[in-house]
């Protein structure tokens, strides 16, 4: 949107500069005489041209496997043994959001992207149960 105002403008400004005369172009002889007047008997409004910016390019979606096959999966004791325990004395839940990589083995390589909220070690939680997890070779689909 900016880039578009800046340049309607831009191209505005060009326009007005481009009919007026400089000032040091004008001679003695473009002075106004007694008889004519000195206010200004036309007004000219530029209307700034539209002009199309093409949004920079989009960049590379990553690969993001769907119809995973896990080997192997936490359980729901395996969770609850990695819950943080000040969390749970304190009745609070959370959420993270992991960036993980699949390895040749199967096995996850998370990091942290987010946590909410900070400091109740649900990041740390997650690291953990992430580790659980093991992919087979290859999707439902038969992708590597």
């Amino acid at each position: 949107m900016r880039p578009l105002v800046w340049t309607q403008f831009a191209i505005g400004a060009l326009i007005v500069g481009a009919m007026a005369v400089p000032v040091w172009a004008q001679s003695a002889t473009d002075k106004p005489t007694a008889d004519q007047s000195e206010t200004p008997t036309t007004v000219t409004t530029v209307t700034p041209i539209p002009v199309a910016v093409d949004p920079p390019p989009a960049p590379p979606n990553p690969a993001v496997l769907t119809g995973m096959n896990w080997v192997e999966r936490p359980t729901g004791q395996d969770f609850a043994r990695n819950y943080p325990h000040d969390a749970i004395r304190n009745n609070i839940e959370g959420r993270v959001v992991l960036d993980c990589l699949v390895g040749a083995d199967g096995r996850l390589s998370c990091a942290v992207i987010s946590e909410n909220p900070p400091g109740h070690g649900f990041g740390d939680a997650s690291l953990r149960i992430s580790r659980e997890f093991r992919a087979a070779r290859k999707t439902v689909d038969g992708r590597s």
